[in-house]
């Protein structure tokens, strides 16, 4: 899989060499309000809540035809979920899962100026590579942390899709600001019990900029 992801981030920047016009790279930086939608559902007594992580990495942006654009990214995120209720004793107990992961979204874009602002929307498949898992359960004041990324597949596939704006702010330099919703398609627990499932959720808040060459 990683050969493959390899390949195709090669075949796109051989593409966008033969129309550099189009061209563009930039940092991307933001916020990921993730979840996990787990099956079966946790009982009414349980607490469910987002768990905020960060992004950060890079894009890539080529222009195909008109409006059409494709933007390839590797993007480092933290996704998870945090749970609230008691635990065997009764007591007041919270968990919070972190699973970090070096994320590959290729996205189509279709872009609509207007005036000098680029509006836009995105969709497009997602790859995560898993690079670590921590579970942080508190209890009576005590507190268990637990690496589980051995408990959770190494892949995660998800579709994200959203909308966003390019504000040019120089001669070949805009920022960007984007809004978008991963949907994990992909069971992430690496071996389930019957009928047992976990996907990510995660809204998102990004900027950027994005640099033409």
């Amino acid at each position: 899989m990683k050969k493959i992801l390899f390949t195709l981030l090669v075949l796109f920047l051989i593409t966008a060499s033969t129309t550099l016009a189009q061209f563009s790279i930039g940092p991307r930086f933001g916020i990921n309000m993730g979840s996990i939608s787990d099956d079966p559902d946790y009982n009414s007594a349980v607490d469910q809540s987002n768990h905020l992580g960060l992004l950060f990495g890079a894009a890539a942006e080529i222009g195909i035809a008109g409006p059409i654009y494709v933007e390839v990214s590797v993007i480092y995120i933290q996704k998870g979920e945090e749970l609230k209720g008691q635990d065997q004793q009764g007591q007041q107990a919270e968990q919070k899962l972190t699973a970090n992961y070096l994320e590959i979204p290729i996205l189509i874009k279709a872009k609509f100026p207007v005036g000098v602002v680029s509006p836009y929307v995105f969709l497009g498949p997602n790859v995560g590579l898993l690079l670590s898992a921590n579970s942080e359960f508190k209890a009576g004041g005590q507190t268990q942390d637990t690496d589980i990324k051995d408990n959770l597949s190494s892949i995660d596939f998800a579709l994200d899709f959203g909308a966003g704006i390019g504000i040019p702010v120089a001669p070949f330099v805009s920022i960007v600001f984007d809004a978008r919703y991963s949907l994990g398609l992909s069971n992430i627990i690496k071996n389930p019990q019957q009928n047992e499932s976990g996907k990510t959720r995660g809204i998102q808040f990004i900027v950027g900029a994005m640099f033409g060459l």
